[in-house]
């Protein structure tokens, strides 16, 4: 076969190769298209603002009418964010609904995002096999899952394929100078930073999030000029400023983007302190190049590498000083993590994917990739000349060890510091560094295979051994990422139950309604439902609304002002999965240490019956030892006449026995109706309750519930008035009667009547 012959064959290989792994891609993202809805309470609010602009002539609204009453909160995604769908929808004539466009557009961006990554790496090494593996890294990410999943409706997931091309177009920019530096390749230089300027915009009109890539560019500009300082590259250090000329393109753009509300929220670096980053930044390069240029008449600052670096250490230390000192709680904040994306709100304590992460979510999210990774950077350090030159060491050159640094390395590392940085802040960042991790773990990979390939001693067999081991990295990857992909389940309790009772809401109840409920699900009431929500997930996350809401629910008093200080919402919402956030719930009403421990509540996670004469004994116990109880036990007597009494029990930490309790609340879940049993109070029994869930003759479970729970109104909305159909609260601004207007195993709906 000729060498054409050979090289189309090859080409088609790959792209069948390429092929298969954007199938997995999508594959791996479908497991929840199983469910209604979208994955988590943001993703209902974005549905109520497209429906609205549907309905309306296509403008986003600059208030949702759906959030918060009596005033509306303000729309502060992009516009961008909302036409990925709505434009969508009129090039394919309406064929598909909004819902079904925005339920399953984050599938494509996480197959752009895989062959973003395919061409990315190649500018590491030449080769179509690296270029693969770093697609395949980025298709099985649950890291870059978490984003471009169906049902993820979320501005990050959108604007990495922008980042990916704006990364590329630098690392063409800064490859096409060569030594002589022809006005040629300088317009190159030109172009390809204005169109990676033009990327970064295109990211900030689709996520308010985007100016993360700014610091990436700046941070890769700077590398670039150390190393074209220290290595002398006069025509390189001359395009860095180029690029960084070019670049402010895109803090024009941006303020342009936000003086026409495309952009409607103030971003990170859009405010003047954004100098702060950029001129120390324009200020080395110019710098750097000025002396390399004049190297000759400048030998004390540029005769050799040695005191080029020693003088671009000085340079850094002392600039970074000068910036401290000039706007040092301006960099501080921006480098909180958050900060370096976008203010956040105050719930930061409350809100999951603002929390720093684990080391079991890390791998959940790269799994062996978060080794990977770094043997791919330690091996490029060490070993990337004879990487590239397929595993043999060139003339004059050590047997193992050959170094070829590259500006396309430079700003890869520059992508990965950053993310790997906002990733140690926060969960919710773990999509921004899928891809750089994804290259630099295909680089591991594939610079491991070629520097053992050809070791002579062990034969052919290490070869195969290696083989054999990157096809089981490559399985396990994959079934891992399909296994967590068909056991992803909705966010925040969304599910069928709760999407049923906001249609019937929807069906049933006055159009101009307004409801009360958890700010999660006050996004749902608003896209499910179609009705006002006081509080909700993105627009309605209002401190003030949201701590008395929290004080109201731990309060124990039937008191009525909290629902006249509200604006007399019309609808209240409750729901049993509430408890799972007690804890937030608690934090945000700033009911927190000795103050919470009432509240709380201990699941039982398995029992066992026993019979003995006339009684039958339950015992319940716990998994989770480091809670005060850690164990339960009801005793169920039947006397001579076939009359039974109940006694509950609990088992403490700090105990070896058990103790008699108070209270007992039978709940069964058929009927969804609750009923106390009460100890006589002269027992003066400790106050702890236990509740039993049954159906029938089965218990299904129990709790054992703080003595300060079962009277608080969080569980009286739960339990207590949906049991009796009606709670009444007085106070002197009149009384509300709330009436159960729907019910269902999830869901408690209440009307409520102002006197």
């Amino acid at each position: 076969m000729s060498d054409d012959g050979k090289r189309i064959s090859r080409s088609k290989l790959v792209l069948l190769a390429l092929v298969v792994i954007l199938i997995i891609d999508i594959v791996v993202r479908l497991g929840m298209t199983r469910y209604a809805g979208f994955f988590e309470p943001d993703g209902f609010f974005h549905y109520a603002v497209i429906s609205y602009a549907i309905t309306h002539g296509l403008a986003i609204p600059a208030t949702l009418n759906l959030s918060g009453f009596p005033v509306h909160n303000p729309v502060s995604e992009t516009e961008g964010f909302y036409y990925l769908t709505i434009v969508p929808w009129l090039l394919l004539g309406k064929s598909l609904s909004y819902y079904t466009i925005m339920r399953y557009i984050p599938v494509l961006f996480g197959i752009l995002d895989a062959l973003g990554a395919f061409f990315l790496a190649r500018y590491l090494i030449k080769s179509d096999t690296l270029g693969l593996l770093a697609a395949f890294f980025v298709a099985v990410s649950n890291g870059d899952i978490s984003r471009t999943a169906a049902l993820v409706y979320r501005g990050d997931g959108f604007s990495t394929i922008f980042v990916i091309v704006s990364m590329i177009f630098l690392i063409k920019g800064l490859q096409g100078l060569n030594a002589e530096g022809s006005s040629i390749r300088l317009k190159r230089v030109v172009a390809y930073g204005i169109g990676s300027a033009f990327m970064l915009s295109f990211a900030s009109a689709l996520w308010n999030g985007a100016p993360y890539a700014e610091i990436t560019y700046m941070l890769a500009i700077i590398l670039v000029v150390v190393y074209g300082f220290v290595s002398a590259r006069k025509e390189l250090l001359k395009g860095t400023v180029l690029l960084t000329l070019t670049f402010f393109l895109d803090y024009l753009l941006v303020h342009a983007y936000m003086a026409v509300k495309i952009i409607r929220a103030d971003q990170a670096l859009t405010s003047p302190n954004y100098f702060l980053f950029y001129l120390p930044v324009l200020a080395a390069g110019l710098i750097a190049w000025a002396i390399v240029a004049n190297k000759d008449k400048m030998a004390g600052l540029a005769g050799s590498a040695k005191t080029r670096a020693y003088f671009m250490a000085a340079l850094l230390v002392t600039g970074t000083l000068a910036v401290l000192v000039i706007g040092g709680g301006y960099i501080s904040k921006v480098a909180s993590g958050g900060g370096l994306v976008i203010a956040q709100n105050g719930l930061t304590e409350t809100i999951q994917e603002l929390q720093k992460p684990t080391f079991g979510f890390l791998f959940d999210s790269f799994m062996l990739q978060l080794f990977i990774g770094p043997i791919g950077i330690a091996l490029f350090f060490l070993f990337s000349r004879r990487i590239e030159n397929n595993g043999m060491a060139l003339e004059g050159q050590h047997r193992w060890i050959g170094t070829r640094m590259s500006t396309a390395f430079l700003v890869l590392l520059a992508y990965l510091a950053t993310t790997l940085y906002l990733q140690l802040n926060a969960v919710r960042f773990n999509s921004l560094l899928a891809v750089p991790l994804a290259v630099f773990s295909a680089y591991g990979i594939y610079g491991a295979y070629v520097l053992v390939r050809d070791i002579k001693k062990k034969g052919i067999w290490l070869k195969y051994a290696a083989i054999g081991i990157i096809f089981a990295i490559v399985i396990y990857a994959a079934v891992f990422s399909y296994i967590s992909s068909m056991e992803s389940v909705q966010a925040d309790g969304i599910n069928s139950q709760f999407l049923s009772a906001m249609s019937w809401m929807r069906n049933n109840t006055p159009a101009g309604a307004t409801v009360l409920a958890l700010w999660p699900d006050g996004s749902v009431v608003e896209g499910w439902a179609h009705r006002t929500s006081l509080m909700d997930s993105v627009g309605g996350q209002s401190g003030t609304l949201i701590y008395n809401f929290s004080r109201f629910l731990f309060n124990s008093t039937f008191n009525s002002t909290y629902f006249y200080k509200a604006g007399k919402p019309d609808y209240v919402v409750a729901r049993p999965y509430w408890l799972a956030e007690i804890a937030g719930i608690a934090q945000e009403g700033n009911i927190t240490g000795n103050a919470a421990a009432p509240y709380g509540y201990t699941l039982m996670s398995s029992y066992n019956k026993k019979t003995e004469g006339n009684a039958t004994v339950y015992t319940f116990t716990t998994s989770n030892a480091n809670l005060q109880i850690n164990g339960a036990a009801l005793i169920v007597n039947r006397t001579a006449s076939g009359a039974e009494n109940a006694t509950a029990y609990v088992h403490t930490n700090s105990s070896t026995q058990y103790y008699r309790i108070a209270n007992i609340i039978f709940y069964n879940i058929t009927s969804m109706k609750a009923q106390l049993l009460s100890a006589n109070s002269s027992l003066k029994l400790p106050n702890y309750t236990l509740m039993l869930f049954y159906s029938g003759l089965n218990i299904s479970g129990a709790t054992v519930l703080m003595p300060s729970l079962p009277e608080s109104n969080l569980f009286k909305l739960i339990y207590t008035c949906a049991s009796s159909g009606t709670c009444i609260y007085t106070g002197p601004d009149g009384n509300v009667t709330l009436s159960l207007a729907y019910i269902n195993s999830d869901t408690r709906i209440y009307k409520a009547t102002y006197s």
